[in-house]
């Protein structure tokens, strides 16, 4: 037997549970970021992305995102440049 589900209203529930961790974390000090390492450019990648960043943005959390061309360029990860976005 199958079971309907919503793909919306599970990832609305898992938003809002989110969020009051977020705000748990907060009234201890912590404020939460997002980091992350763009290797290459994969369409999917960069759109999946960009909409983290909208998100972030929206609920005004940090965001960081560095941009690698390829794998071999990951020894610039001993340098601190990556800046918020």
């Amino acid at each position: 037997m199958s079971e309907l589900i919503s793909g919306k209203a599970i990832g609305t529930s898992i938003n809002d549970e989110l969020r009051k961790e977020v705000e748990q974390l907060k009234s201890n000090g912590i404020e939460p970021c997002l980091a992350v390492v763009l290797v290459g450019k994969d369409p999917a990648s960069e759109v999946y992305v960009r909409n983290k960043k909208r998100n972030m943005r929206r609920d005004r959390h940090t965001f960081y995102r560095t941009r690698l061309t390829s794998f071999h360029d990951s020894g610039r990860f001993g340098k601190s440049h990556t800046e918020p976005q």
